[in-house]
């Protein structure tokens, strides 16, 4: 899946014998890819570890997603939760008026006149 026909996880051809690309003769008879001391893999083969799968990265995103902590819906005076003005600047015109909106403030007006009335507001909040 997404690859090349031929080509193999680590993007080389299917073909492609790293050890003699490295300058080293690849033999038949030493099949055995590792060393018998240590369980280590033999000295200049190269181990690959596969690519995660698509159900591994959002199993992880997941699991990351739940890690973060909870924001609180209301903020310790009772009202709307405060907002930081780089989170503000990233909202969109419909966003801001909703937030606005929770605030009982004016949501006439262009985009950046919205923001600024939400900045200013958020600034004055303790």
């Amino acid at each position: 899946e997404g690859r090349k026909p031929g080509m193999s996880a680590t993007g080389l051809p299917d073909d492609f014998d790293l050890s003699k690309a490295k300058g080293q003769e690849s033999s038949d008879d030493d099949d055995d890819d590792s060393d018998e001391e240590d369980g280590k893999p033999a000295k200049g083969k190269v181990t690959v570890a596969a690519p995660p799968t698509a159900a591994a990265v959002i199993a992880a995103k997941k699991k990351a997603a739940a890690a973060e902590p909870v924001v609180a819906k209301v903020s310790a005076d009772g009202g709307p939760p405060k907002l930081k003005t780089m989170d503000i600047k990233k909202l969109n015109g419909d966003a801001l008026k909703e937030h606005l909106k929770e605030r009982k403030l004016d949501v006439q007006g262009q985009k950046k006149d919205l923001m600024k009335r939400l900045i200013d507001y958020e600034e004055a909040r303790p």
